[in-house]
């Protein structure tokens, strides 16, 4: 039997519980969260164009509040079916924490503490007879965007350039315009065209509780207006209150943007893509993750493929489908670096870790797999390094902290003190420049970085038919059977140690290299001439719009 604290569950013990998912997995939420995110997508969009009158289309507001809504009705579910799994045998403890959200990145770096808050929710609302509640002192708490985007040189420097430039500029200069971060090099003529995006962030920080209150009135049966009361309790404050100065600031200065490249959507870019889309101009989106295309169901990659006008994907696979016209990796990071490979006698076996976090904040048939990170990677890690006999291997072993939170990075210290390891904030170049093999223990972009790199690259995860589509599943196992993939993870340090002299000979032969070649050309394909390509189709569909005058 489940224990904590006697019969009461506190939150910050429900790891100690066995998730329901990891009983049974029903994939079939997946369609029922599809039909609820329609269904108030609808109902946000009516409410919002009344009250800030406008006439946006549900895709302008899609696009804006889309993962936003589906991150909230992902959560909800999950935590609604935690505690009617466990209501009947034990009470639960709960706190009266208030958060206060300013943009979609804290709803996104701070999921754990939204889990929390909704799980309180849950039970303060839709409570019954089959639990009592102990509650604790009333705290509040607000996620300050400080701490999540710490200051830095650079970021000052981008500031006050970008800054001063669109002061003087007004939106004459910004017809062509390219989001930070998307990893392209504006190497050629045409894309040194595109400038880059910024608006200064002079935002309110405080929430209008009457204004929400009055927004989140329904009368409408088919909604559940607690869950609506919901929605409006944790919508970013970029959304709401602010939602008027970032609109502004995109009519003042891209209002005669035509074309707009980006990758990742922070909440300035969202209103540029909202309003470019809404004007019917052009949005080329860039792929942002390793693992977009690889699993049966993926809320974001639908998402992305939808609400652009060309939509950029790593590799081939899908070509197919008629957005997806140009291919090609764009992330820069390791690409534009081919030093890796000429320093000889390598010696570190790199080892990539998960982020570690208690609760997920995808929303993709992947996380069934991985309901409980922290112990998946005890179960990955701690038993069989200890079985590895060969010393020089051992010793040469290497974690590489992904971007987590402390209490993981604690975890990590405490539990294998024994090994080297790199934080995320590392050098990673530096690390796999002197890396003879890594070890990735879950599918990312980390994998992706180091076969596109030639660098010898093995994946730990379980081949399952619900969790990847047919294709990506014949993939995996092309790539199992020359050891690229391993589900055992004791056969895969067995693996490396028989193989640790000779690591290259493996990665060099080539029936190896022929199964990377397919992978790469599939799901990471590397286009030397991603940068022309990408110009000429620009060029082409200014032709094509010009003609249709």
């Amino acid at each position: 039997m489940n224990k904590s604290n006697g019969k009461i569950i506190n939150f910050k013990d429900i790891s100690k519980f066995k998730h329901p998912w990891a009983i049974k997995n029903d994939f079939l939420i997946f369609k029922k969260a599809e039909k609820d995110y329609q269904k108030y997508l609808f109902f946000l969009t009516k409410k919002l164009n009344y009250y800030f009158n406008k006439n946006f289309s549900v895709k302008f507001w899609e696009i804006i509040l889309g993962e936003f809504i589906i991150g909230i009705i992902h959560i909800f579910y999950e935590r609604l079916l935690f505690i009617n799994k466990y209501k009947k045998k034990y009470k639960f403890q709960i706190s009266s924490n208030t958060i206060n959200i300013k943009t979609y990145e804290e709803f996104r770096l701070y999921s754990e503490n939204i889990h929390e808050y909704i799980h309180n929710y849950i039970l303060k609302h839709y409570k019954n007879k089959n639990f009592i509640l102990s509650k604790q002192k009333k705290t509040s708490e607000e996620l300050n965007s400080i701490d999540i985007n710490k200051k830095n040189y650079k970021e000052s420097i981008y500031k006050l350039f970008y800054g001063f430039r669109n002061s003087i500029s007004g939106s004459t200069k910004n017809h062509y315009v390219i989001a930070p971060s998307t990893g392209l090099n504006r190497d050629n003529s045409f894309l040194k065209k595109f400038n880059i995006f910024y608006i200064d962030n002079k935002n309110k920080s405080t929430i209008d509780y009457l204004l929400r209150k009055k927004l989140s009135k329904c009368n409408q049966k088919k909604y559940d207006q607690k869950f609506i009361n919901l929605i409006f309790k944790l919508m970013p404050i970029s959304y709401l209150e602010n939602f008027d100065y970032n609109y502004s600031q995109i009519l003042k200065k891209y209002s005669s943007t035509k074309y707009l490249i980006s990758k990742y959507l922070n909440d300035q870019v969202r209103f540029l893509s909202a309003y470019l889309i809404e004007k019917k101009r052009k949005i080329i989106r860039l792929q942002h993750g390793g693992n977009y295309w690889i699993y049966k169901y993926n809320f974001f990659t639908n998402f992305e493929v939808r609400n652009c006008t060309y939509y950029l994907p790593w590799g081939k696979y899908h070509n197919k489908n008629k957005k997806c016209i140009i291919f090609g990796y764009s992330n820069d990071l390791l690409i534009s670096d081919k030093n890796f490979n000429i320093k000889k006698n390598k010696s570190k076996c790199l080892i990539f870790l998960d982020r570690g976090k208690q609760f997920h904040r995808a929303w993709n048939s992947g996380f069934f797999k991985n309901l409980d990170m922290k112990n998946n990677l005890n179960i990955n890690l701690s038993p069989l390094l200890k079985k590895i006999n060969n010393k020089d291997f051992k010793k040469n072993i290497v974690l590489r902290m992904h971007k987590s939170n402390e209490d993981f990075k604690k975890h990590i210290k405490e539990n294998y003190s024994n090994y080297e390891i790199s934080d995320y904030d590392k050098n990673l170049k530096r690390i796999l420049d002197n890396s003879k093999i890594t070890v990735h223990t879950y599918f990312s972009t980390s994998f992706v970085d180091t076969i596109i790199s030639n660098i010898p690259s093995i994946l730990i995860t379980k081949i399952d038919t619900n969790v990847y589509n047919k294709f990506s599943k014949k993939i995996l196992i092309s790539l199992m059977k020359n050891h690229i993939v391993f589900e055992s993870p004791t056969l895969l340090y067995k693996f490396i140690e028989k193989n640790w002299k000779n690591i290259d000979k493996w990665w060099h032969h080539k029936n190896t290299q022929l199964v990377r070649k397919d992978f790469l050309m599939n799901y990471c394909f590397e286009n030397k001439n991603l940068n022309a390509h990408l110009s000429n189709l620009i060029k082409k569909t200014n032709l094509e719009r010009r003609k249709s005058f």
